[in-house]
């Protein structure tokens, strides 16, 4: 049924606010690995408005619920953003993670997902210590968050094959280039972490399962039974 569909990855938890709205999430969602399209639930691991401004309290959030994870920021100038983590954020002294690791930039135009992927050039997709967050590594990374979940620097990545910024530059930001560098430095607005839960929720105030919804699940391996019964049945007497 519609609703059954619905329920496999739309995010149950409601938040007052959030970056990834339905339309962003549609988007994204074909872009994961099949175990993470399948989560029945999203789950808001972090959040500075939510959880207080932690770099702690985020690596804590990510080892209760270990796994992938997707990160989307927003910037002060309204530019979105973010990555796919392959493996949990926990801080240590080299980088990690696996090439389903992606970076992507929803542009202000078109509102279209842009995604990059691992290019192949080197294995630098997460890295994360006291000091903040990246993703993607070379000469700089596509994305670096401080601790204080407050401002960030983006530029082009020989992880992911971007050859510019993932946010535009702001006004009161700072643009520096080379031979063939360009970054920019961009202040955080908003940050989400969310991770993917195959279980159902078990706590219906915390989210949109509904009873009915229940009562559809169990019931749609019969009625697929009984639609199949139907066709066979026109089949034969035809």
């Amino acid at each position: 049924s519609a609703s059954a569909s619905r329920l496999q990855w739309l995010p149950m938890e409601q938040c007052k606010r959030r970056i990834l709205d339905e339309v962003r999430l549609r988007q994204l969602r074909a872009e994961l690995p099949l175990k993470c399209r399948m989560a029945s639930v999203w789950r808001l691991l972090y959040s500075p408005e939510v959880h207080g401004v932690s770099i702690g309290t985020f690596f804590r959030q990510c080892q209760a619920w270990p796994g992938e994870t997707l990160l989307l920021i927003e910037d002060s100038n309204g530019a979105v953003f973010g990555g796919f983590a392959s493996h949990t954020w926990q801080a240590q002294s080299r980088y990690f993670g696996h090439p389903e690791c992606f970076v992507f930039r929803f542009p202000p135009e078109d509102d279209r997902c842009e995604v990059f992927g691992s290019a192949g050039h080197n294995e630098y997709f997460l890295f994360a210590d006291c000091s903040g967050l990246m993703m993607g590594g070379g000469r700089h990374p596509a994305i670096w968050i401080d601790q204080n979940f407050l401002k960030g620097t983006s530029g082009p990545c020989k992880t992911f094959g971007t050859t510019a910024a993932l946010t535009p530059k702001l006004e009161s930001g700072s643009e520096s280039t080379g031979e063939s560098l360009q970054f920019v430095d961009f202040v955080v607005r908003s940050f989400e972490c969310w991770g993917f839960d195959s279980s159902k929720p078990e706590d219906p105030k915390n989210s949109n399962w509904t009873s009915k919804d229940e009562r559809s699940l169990r019931n749609l391996p019969r009625l697929m039974a009984r639609a199949e019964a139907l066709r066979s049945s026109r089949y034969l007497r035809g």
